[in-house]
């Protein structure tokens, strides 16, 4: 019962002295109390404010009490009253207007670069599978050669348009390659089913397909059994026929984009669109020029992308066209 009658004293009296000190950062009581303490906790006041006197006279031992308490409690603690009424009860929080403009801008900024981000990744995708299937057909192709002898030498069909002439050539790189699905001297149908996605290379008289376990399709084609056509950029190096990779099969089948040309040489595997070859990168894979060769039986463009891609790592030709050379500039920040 002393204890809650010293509570409602003490407070008592700050409250009444908050209305005059306040301005001071501690009310009266405070003050004394503060300040006015001996060394054993008893207050030492003079004679000379007769109202404090007699007040502190009464309250002396409940505030050695008090002060008894505090040292031994580390979670007491004495808060000015005056302070307390600084500090406003209303909580701070964000308007529903303001809420609304936040997730606005959050929208429109990730409207402008999430499909930048996207489409970045797809290019190193598209980039890192390419780069990784010219790898697998390039040591294919040395087993084969270590086997079989040069590509010369190699027992094709009649013509480009002899479906056999395309299963050869496909027979002498399958031993060597990993395979999801062989669709090498198969019907129309189960090609489609399993490896073709663009119509037209499921025609057995156009071509023959296999799929290798990294996800890419190869298509291969002979251009000439006898492997004397000139294409290619390399010295010395004559063309047998055409190997084409998609990248992503279920995708655009986009000449470079996804889908990227390489010949068969007598010289090993070259990428279509080197510097000095028939079919330049500059003239053949720039989407400005809609048919860079009318005497080219492939009426269509973009065909000539994958040794730019191969060797610069890019496929910046669709966002600066017609700025890229091998002579010049290698990317669009060049």
């Amino acid at each position: 019962m002393g204890g809650l009658r010293w509570k409602k004293i003490l407070r008592y009296y700050d409250t009444k002295a908050v209305r005059s000190n306040c301005r001071h950062g501690k009310s009266d009581l405070q003050y004394v109390i503060l300040n006015c303490q001996r060394q054993d906790n008893t207050l030492n006041i003079g004679g000379s404010h007769p109202v404090i006197l007699n007040l502190f006279q009464d309250l002396n031992k409940k505030i050695q009490r008090f002060f008894a308490g505090a040292q031994n409690d580390k979670n007491t603690f004495l808060v000015p009253y005056c302070l307390s009424n600084l500090v406003s009860s209303k909580k701070a929080a964000f308007t529903l207007g303001e809420v609304l403009i936040t997730v606005a801008i959050i929208g429109i900024v990730a409207a402008m670069t999430i499909p930048t981000l996207i489409s970045n990744y797809q290019e190193k995708a598209t980039v890192t599978r390419l780069k990784e299937t010219y790898s697998m057909l390039s040591q294919a192709y040395q087993f084969a050669v270590n086997d079989y002898g040069n590509t010369a030498s190699w027992k094709f069909g009649i013509d480009m348009y002899d479906p056999n002439a395309h299963i050869a050539m496909a027979n002498y790189f399958k031993p060597y390659l990993k395979l999801s699905a062989d669709c090498v001297g198969k019907s129309q149908e189960y090609v489609k089913e399993h490896c073709a996605a663009v119509p037209s290379m499921s025609l057995e008289k156009n071509a023959t397909a296999m799929r290798l376990n990294n996800g890419a399709t190869l298509y291969f084609r002979i251009w000439s059994p006898n492997c004397d056509s000139h294409y290619a950029a390399i010295k010395e190096a004559t063309t047998c026929g055409q190997i084409i990779v998609q990248t992503n099969p279920m995708k655009s089948n986009e000449n470079g984009k996804d889908t990227f040309w390489f010949y068969l040489t007598t010289k090993g595997i070259i990428p279509v669109g080197m510097d000095g070859s028939y079919l330049e990168f500059e003239r053949a894979c720039n989407p400005e020029i809609v048919n860079p060769y009318p005497s080219f039986s492939y009426n269509n463009n973009m065909y000539a992308c994958s040794a730019w891609v191969i060797y610069n790592g890019n496929m910046d030709y669709w966002k600066c066209p017609g700025e890229l050379s091998w002579n010049g500039k290698h990317s669009c920040d060049d």
